[in-house]
C-alpha cells in the first residue's frame, strides 16, 4: 500500500513531475532533511505509483553513489534497460543513446 502521511511533500513531488516530465522538460528536485523523516520513502512511493502507470523511473540517492557520474549512469541504465548492464555496455553512452533515441 501507499505510505501514510507526507501528503504535502507528495503533492510537491507530483507537481514537479508534471511540470518537467509531463511537459517534456528537464529539471532537478533537491530534497533534504533529517535522517529517518521519510524523504526517500516518499519519493519511492511516488515513483512506484508512476511505474504502475507505465512510467520508467529510476531512484538515485546521491549519498550512496561513491564513483560520481559513472555510478549515476550505471544506476540509470540498470533502471531503464537491465539487459544493457548484462551486455556490459558503457553506461554513459547507453543512457545517452536511449534518451535521444528511446527504444
Amino acid at each position: 500500500g501507499s505510505m501514510i502521511g507526507r501528503e504535502e511533500e507528495r503533492v510537491a513531488i507530483e507537481a514537479f513531475l508534471k511540470s518537467t516530465v509531463g511537459a517534456k522538460k528537464s529539471g532537478a528536485l533537491y530534497i533534504s532533511g533529517k535522517p529517518g523523516t521519510g524523504k526517500s520513502s516518499t519519493v519511492r512511493d511516488v515513483l512506484a505509483k508512476r511505474k504502475k502507470q507505465g512510467w520508467k523511473a529510476v531512484y538515485l540517492n546521491g549519498m550512496s553513489l561513491s564513483d560520481g557520474a559513472k555510478d549515476v549512469y550505471f544506476e540509470i541504465l540498470k533502471g531503464i534497460d537491465s539487459k544493457a548492464v548484462l551486455d556490459k555496455e558503457d553506461p554513459e553512452t547507453a543512457v545517452m543513446e536511449r534518451s535521444v533515441h528511446p527504444a
